[in-house]
C-alpha cells in the first residue's frame, strides 16, 4: 500500500524486506513533488495567458462602455448639432457639387405641334 503526502513530502510504502513493514521511497516522493510543482506552473501559465488575451480583445461590451462615455460628456444633442453642421458645412457642397447644371429649354406654347427652336436656355447652377 502506498500513499503520498502532498505537505510533509514523504511518502509510505509497504516493504516486505523491512522488519517493520514500512520503508520511505524519498526519490519517488521528490518526483511526484516536483510534478506537481511544473503542473500547477503550467496552469498557472495557461491562465495567465488566457488572462492577456481576454485583456487585449475588445468585445461589444467594450464599445458599449465608450459610446456610453461619449453621451454621458457631450450629450445627445451635442452629437446631433455637430451631425448636422458637418452636413451643412461640408457634404451639403460635395453633393452639390456632384451633381451638372440643370438645363430648361422651353417649348412654343401657342403650336406644339412645331419644331420651332425659340433660341432661350435657362441654366440653373446651386452655389452656396
Amino acid at each position: 500500500m502506498e500513499g503520498y503526502s502532498s505537505q510533509g513530502g514523504y511518502g509510505l510504502a509497504v516493504d516486505s524486506g523491512s522488519p517493520m513493514g514500512v520503508g520511505f521511497e524519498g526519490s519517488e516522493i521528490h518526483h511526484h513533488h516536483q510534478q506537481q510543482q511544473e503542473q500547477q506552473q503550467q496552469q498557472q501559465q495557461q491562465q495567465q495567458e488566457e488572462d492577456d488575451e481576454q485583456q487585449q480583445e475588445i468585445d461589444q461590451e467594450d464599445t458599449w462602455a465608450v459610446v456610453g462615455a461619449f453621451f454621458e460628456g457631450k450629450g445627445l444633442v451635442s452629437q446631433q448639432v455637430e451631425s448636422f453642421n458637418d452636413f451643412a458645412s461640408y457634404k451639403l457642397q460635395e453633393i452639390i457639387d456632384a451633381l451638372p447644371p440643370i438645363e430648361i429649354k422651353p417649348s412654343p406654347q401657342y403650336r406644339p405641334e412645331e419644331d420651332v427652336e425659340l433660341g432661350v436656355c435657362y441654366r440653373l447652377k446651386f452655389v452656396l
